[in-house]
């Protein structure tokens, strides 16, 4: 059975390349109703990451395995810190994914490099079904 203890420790140890702390963890145990997550532990033996928002449950993802949940958790910081990134280096008529999305994935590479793997499956998906658009200055 998981426990709050040991995915706050599994976290600490695998955001050491990102020079985070605990405070940077995004996610607590309780509902924020503000349309941001928090880690649910389940009855059966799973783990949730759940988002609510005005008292109503607006994403829920189930899972046994805390290598999993990190992932949920850390790749979501990853795009944040691939905005951020693609702000200070934005180009006018290309698409911002160009830069994020390598960015994106070079973040989370930094954590693991199966989840690297992961989220460039994901990423070519996305393109797949919407690609590029550049503009035309």
């Amino acid at each position: 059975m998981p426990t709050f203890d040991a995915i706050e420790r599994a976290y600490l140890r695998i955001i050491e390349p990102w020079g985070l702390d605990l405070k940077a963890m995004p996610y607590g145990t309780t509902p924020t109703d503000d349309g941001g997550s928090h880690i649910e532990i389940l009855p059966e033996g799973g783990m949730a990451l759940v988002a609510t928002e005005r008292g109503k449950e607006i994403k829920r993802r189930e899972t046994r395995d805390i290598d999993e949940l990190l992932y949920w958790i850390l790749e979501a910081h990853a795009h944040a810190r691939a905005w951020k990134y693609e702000m200070a280096h934005r180009h006018p008529t290309q698409d911002s994914r160009r830069i994020v999305f390598p960015k994106a994935m070079e973040e989370v590479g930094k954590l693991s490099p199966a989840w690297r793997d992961r989220m460039e499956s994901e990423l070519n998906r996305i393109l797949r079904t919407h690609p590029h658009n550049d503009r035309t200055a």
